[in-house]
């Protein structure tokens, strides 16, 4: 495997055990509750990644059989792709960042649903990332509303960056609740 795929892999990995245990330590019956107004519960929040991780993966799985299909060359580069990207931005919690209309919350989904779906998500995403693993995925980049353009090792890693972010929102509504 490319020690580019491996790292960023890795990143997925680490953000997804993180938020995994951020939700498993709140308790089932207290996951539906907001600890304040205009904020979101566990449950949102669990439906807030679940809705950005289907989005991104479903863009960077097109992007990726695109450029494998079209016959990217091979990722000569070893460097390492977390530097390349602001990974503490992305987690930073005191500054906030808007959710898109489309990735809201509706409040229809309880977190066990909205963790099961995200999975099927980013077990997609994974398989993709493998089927492209050693293609030059920092020569393909697309537009972030925030971030602006990302390389796809990017993207990728903003993917894990930003279930890291609200592991640590579920952390803070743990404390509030």
């Amino acid at each position: 495997m490319h020690p580019r795929i491996q790292e960023v892999l890795a990143h997925l990995d680490a953000s997804d055990a993180e938020f995994k245990r951020a939700v498993a330590a709140v308790p089932p019956e207290l996951r539906d509750r907001r600890p304040g107004p205009n904020r979101w519960s566990v449950q949102e929040v669990v439906e807030h990644v679940s809705l950005v991780e289907g989005r991104v993966s479903a863009m960077l799985i097109d992007e990726l059989n695109r450029v494998r299909e079209a016959g990217l060359k091979a990722d000569k580069d070893t460097s390492p792709v977390l530097p390349t990207f602001d990974v503490a931005r992305v987690i930073d919690r005191s500054h906030p960042l808007v959710a898109g209309e489309a990735t809201l919350p509706r409040g229809d989904v309880d977190a066990e649903t909205g963790t099961k779906t995200f999975d099927q998500h980013r077990q997609a995403l994974r398989n993709a990332v493998l089927a492209a693993d050693g293609l030059a995925l920092g020569e393909v980049a697309l537009p972030h509303r925030i971030f602006g353009q990302l390389n796809l090792y990017q993207w990728i890693v903003f993917a894990g960056s930003h279930e890291a972010r609200h592991a640590g929102q579920v952390r803070e509504i743990a404390e509030s609740l």
